[in-house]
C-alpha cells in the first residue's frame, strides 16, 4: 500500500472503520500522520448519545467516572496571535455556554452503547464556563475538537447551548479544517428557554454548530422572539436538519391529574395561538418565496384549533380515519406549489387526535415531495 498514490491510499482508507483506522495509525508514522491529516474524509468515532447540561459547584462533586484529559492530549503550539485573542476573550468574560444562568458551571456527558441505552458507559467532563487560564482554553478546544470530529445517534441540550462567539474565538486558526458542528444520525433534542438567549447568537448556535437528521424543539412558542426563532430554523435550516418537530413538551398520557391536565392545557392553547401564526407564515412562505430549497424537507407540531386551508391549496383530500381504536378522526391533505418554482411542491396534511392525547388537538406535518 505504501507505494500507491496518495489519492489511492486516503480512498483506501474510506472503507475502514474508526477502530481499524486506529489500529492503521499505530502501525508507522506516515500513516499515523496520513489518516490525522485527512480525518475529514474518513470514519469518525461513534457513541451513541451526547448530554449537555448545566450544574452548579455544589453538585460538582457528586459525579462518578468523570474524565480529566492529561496535558499531552491536549498541548498544542499556540501561536502569539491566537494566544492574545484568548486572553482577551478571557478578559471580556466571553462563556463557554448560553443558558438562563450565566453563573452556573456546565458539563457534558457522553454515553456509549452498540444498539441501544442498555449496558451504556456514561463518561462526564466538567468544563468551567467562564474560562480563567490559557490551560482551561486548550482543555476546551481538546473537547470540542472530540466531539466535532465523532458522530452521535442523538445529542441532549438541557437549557443550555454553545456559545458560538466561543467556539469562533477557540478555533479563530483552525488549522484542522474540521466542520465546527456537532454531528448526530438520529437526532438532536433542544430543551432552552428562547426569551433568554440573544435570538441572533441561539440562531447562530442551531444552524452553524448543530447537524443531524431530525431537531425536536422542547420549548414553549408563547412569545414573538420564540416564534421568529422557530420561524427562521425552519426555513433556513434546509442543509442542516431534514426534519423540525416541535414537540407537545411532556409525554401523552390518559392519566394526567385533572389539575396538571388543565394547567397544561392553558399553556398549550398558548402555544397554538402562536403556532397557527406559524402555520399561515409558513404556508404564505412556501407559496412565495423565491429561493424555498433553503427550508428544511419536513416539519411537524401540534396545534388546538384546525387550521385553515389554504386558498392555495390544490388536490384537496379529507377523509375520515381510524387510529389505535380511536374512530372518525379528520383527515386534511393538500398540496401546495411554489409560484417561483412550481416544480417545488408540498403536501400539507393535517390530523385530528384524541385518544392518547392529553386533550383533542391536531398534529400538522409539512412535507417537500419532490
Amino acid at each position: 500500500m505504501d507505494s500507491l498514490p496518495t489519492e489511492v491510499q486516503i480512498d483506501i482508507l474510506k472503507y475502514l472503520n474508526s477502530n481499524q483506522l486506529l489500529s492503521m495509525q499505530k502501525t508507522n508514522s506516515y500513516f499515523n500522520h496520513l489518516i490525522n491529516d485527512n480525518k475529514n474524509q474518513l470514519a469518525r468515532k461513534e457513541f451513541f448519545k451526547i448530554k449537555f447540561f448545566q450544574i452548579n459547584k455544589e453538585s460538582m462533586y457528586t459525579y462518578s467516572n468523570v474524565f480529566e484529559p492529561e496535558p499531552k492530549v491536549y498541548e498544542f503550539e499556540l501561536s502569539e496571535q491566537l494566544e492574545k485573542k484568548w486572553k482577551c476573550g478571557i478578559e471580556k468574560g466571553i462563556s463557554m455556554f448560553l443558558s438562563d444562568n450565566q453563573e452556573s458551571i456546565y458539563s457534558f456527558s457522553y454515553e456509549l452503547t452498540k444498539e441501544d441505552e442498555i449496558g451504556s458507559l456514561s463518561i462526564t467532563l466538567h468544563l468551567p464556563n467562564f474560562p480563567k487560564t490559557i490551560e482551561e482554553m486548550k482543555i476546551a478546544r481538546y473537547v470540542f475538537q472530540q466531539i466535532f470530529t465523532c458522530v452521535f445517534k442523538r445529542a441532549d441540550f438541557n437549557y443550555v447551548i454553545f456559545n458560538p462567539q466561543m467556539i469562533e474565538l477557540l478555533f479563530d486558526d483552525n488549522k484542522t479544517k474540521i466542520p465546527l458542528q456537532i454531528h448526530t444520525t438520529r437526532e438532536v433534542r433542544l430543551r432552552i428557554f428562547p426569551d433568554y438567549y440573544d435570538k441572533n447568537l441561539l440562531l447562530k448556535c442551531i444552524l452553524h454548530h448543530i447537524l443531524s437528521n431530525l431537531l425536536i424543539l422542547m420549548f414553549s412558542i408563547r412569545s414573538d422572539q420564540a416564534l421568529e426563532t422557530l420561524f427562521k430554523i425552519l426555513t433556513n435550516g434546509g442543509n442542516k436538519f431534514y426534519k423540525v418537530f416541535k414537540s407537545m413538551l411532556v409525554g401523552f398520557r390518559e392519566d394526567f391529574r385533572e389539575d396538571f391536565r388543565e394547567e397544561f392545557r392553558e399553556e398549550f392553547r398558548e402555544d397554538s395561538e402562536n403556532l397557527t401564526k406559524l402555520y399561515n407564515h409558513i404556508i404564505e412562505h412556501i407559496v412565495e418565496t423565491e429561493d424555498i430549497s433553503k427550508m428544511v424537507k419536513e416539519l411537524g407540531f401540534f396545534i388546538e384549533q384546525e387550521p385553515v386551508i389554504s386558498k392555495k391549496a390544490e388536490n384537496i383530500k379529507i377523509e375520515f380515519e381510524t387510529v389505535y381504536y380511536d374512530e372518525n378522526l379528520k383527515s386534511t391533505k393538500y398540496r401546495l406549489s411554489n409560484e417561483r418554482n412550481p416544480e417545488m411542491k408540498f403536501c400539507v396534511h393535517v390530523r385530528e387526535r384524541r385518544k392518547f392525547y392529553p386533550f383533542p388537538c391536531f398534529h400538522v406535518e409539512i412535507k417537500r415531495i419532490n
